[in-house]
C-alpha cells in the first residue's frame, strides 16, 4: 500500500466478541500499509448480517471510541473526527 500514489483508507469493520479486543494486531498492520486514514468502525446488523450475526455483535461508539484511542497508542495517528449514529471514528496520519 505505501508504494500507491492515491489517498489510502483502511477501513476497520469492528465485531463484539470477534475482533474488538486486542487492537495491537491492527497497529501492527496499519505501521506496514501506512495508510492516510483509517476509519475504525463498529459493526451494525442490517441486511443479511442480520441473520448471520444479529443486534448482540453490534459494539457500541464508546467501545469504538476506546478501540481507537488503542490504535492512537499503537500508531502515530491521531482521533481527527467522529461520527456516532454511524459508530465510526476517523484517524489520520
Amino acid at each position: 500500500m505505501p508504494s500507491l500514489n492515491c489517498t489510502k483508507v483502511l477501513r476497520l469493520t469492528l465485531v463484539e466478541n470477534l475482533n474488538l479486543k486486542d487492537p495491537s494486531g491492527y497497529g501492527r498492520l496499519i505501521r506496514k500499509a501506512k495508510p492516510d486514514f483509517v476509519e475504525p468502525k463498529g459493526y451494525v446488523a442490517v441486511g443479511h448480517s442480520r441473520s448471520r450475526l444479529g443486534t448482540s455483535y453490534m459494539p457500541t461508539h464508546p467501545q469504538i471510541k476506546e478501540f481507537s484511542k488503542k490504535l492512537v497508542k499503537e500508531t502515530s495517528y491521531e482521533i481527527v473526527d467522529d461520527f456516532e449514529p454511524s459508530r465510526v471514528f476517523l484517524l489520520s496520519s
